[in-house]
């Protein structure tokens, strides 16, 4: 509608058409209810998806990749063994799993007489699918020695932050002690998952009967490899080279080795057995065309097929290729959407942004 002065303002609350199936008479959005002095009030629409969604959506996600990490490691390394901290981690994930399912089941079963939406009961679902995938992650995580693997770690920051909002916004009776079950339980995993696990005496797996690579006896793994997220994103664990670099000059017994994984003879022997495959030659036997060609004729051998170089090295380094892009395809959607969401966003909201932002002067 106008104001008489050619603005358009919209409503103070919204319902998206596509949200009416899933939250019923429920408005998505109210910013009246929002930025009121009284109360602020969040609408159940908005708990049951735009709190909810967001962190399952990024670990079903990026899972995949997880998967390929986690077993492409599995042939170097042997399982972390058990101990206090890698067995609350399963434990406590098992019974987050078993907490999820059993509200789920309950939402569902009294829906009827509690006049839940479609969105919450898919809410509490999803959870269950996340719950589930964490738990099998974490058991995938210590066989396959992934040491702290960093999605979980920011699966559980993110949900800790909407599990919080969603304890002091929702008031639904029949939700809330299920909310501070969630909230609690998962803020205890996201401290268990900020350190490192305990991996003493590592050693090393070449699953190559007939091995070219040579392990070392003393094969010194890098900290960074079974560092914990934190360190990581401080870069703490290198904070022991610089103070030693520091003290006294560096020598050669102060360095890491490279991860076996990332290595030269790791590396050149995958390309090894990616480059005799026949889906990446125009022949099925190069080697066996070539002896043919060089018995009937010597110069025939420049007649050969070129291998596909590109398609070989895409499918050796396919998955380094894809994550980026794909995690940048979606910080792109989401930089798309903002305009879109503005749009249901009224003008007042803006001159409330403006106030506060004039009053921290």
């Amino acid at each position: 509608m106008s104001n008489g002065t050619g603005i358009t303002v919209l409503s103070s609350n919204f319902r998206l058409d596509w949200f009416q199936s899933l939250c019923g008479n429920d408005y998505f959005w109210d910013d009246e209810k929002f930025w009121s002095k009284d109360k602020v009030e969040i609408s159940n629409c908005f708990i049951d998806t735009a709190l909810k969604w967001p962190p399952i959506f990024l670990l079903i996600a990026f899972s995949p990749y997880l998967l390929y990490e986690y077993f492409a490691l599995a042939k170097l390394h042997p399982p972390i063994s058990w101990n206090c901290s890698s067995f609350l981690r399963t434990l406590m994930c098992f019974s987050l799993l078993g907490f999820g399912l059993a509200r789920s089941i309950h939402q569902t079963a009294s829906s009827m007489e509690q006049n839940d939406t479609l969105a919450n009961i898919i809410a509490s679902w999803l959870s269950v699918i996340a719950f589930a995938l964490l738990f099998s992650l974490t058991l995938l995580q210590r066989k396959c020695r992934f040491a702290n693997c960093g999605l979980i770690w920011f699966y559980l920051l993110i949900s800790i932050f909407c599990d919080a909002l969603i304890v002091a916004f929702d008031r639904r009776t029949n939700n809330q002690s299920y909310n501070l079950i969630e909230f609690v339980v998962t803020f205890l995993l996201f401290v268990l998952f900020s350190f490192a696990d305990q991996t003493h005496n590592v050693s090393i797996r070449n699953s190559d009967p007939n091995p070219n690579i040579d392990v070392k006896s003393n094969y010194k793994i890098c900290p960074k490899e079974f560092a914990s997220i934190p360190s990581k994103l401080t870069f703490w664990w290198f904070n022991q080279l610089i103070i030693t670099g520091w003290r006294r000059k560096l020598t050669e017994d102060d360095l890491w080795n490279l991860s076996l994984r990332n290595s030269c003879q790791s590396l050149s022997k995958e390309f090894r057995s990616i480059w005799k495959h026949p889906s990446f030659m125009d022949k099925n036997s190069i080697e066996y065309k070539l002896l043919q060609e060089r018995n009937e004729n010597e110069n025939s051998i420049h007649k050969i097929a070129k291998v596909r170089l590109w398609t070989l090295l895409s499918k050796m380094f396919f998955i380094y290729f894809f994550m980026p892009n794909f995690a940048r395809l979606i910080a792109d959607l989401l930089l798309l959407a903002n305009p879109m969401i503005l749009k249901f966003v009224s003008l007042k909201i803006f001159l409330l942004m403006a106030f506060a932002k004039i009053n921290n002067f």
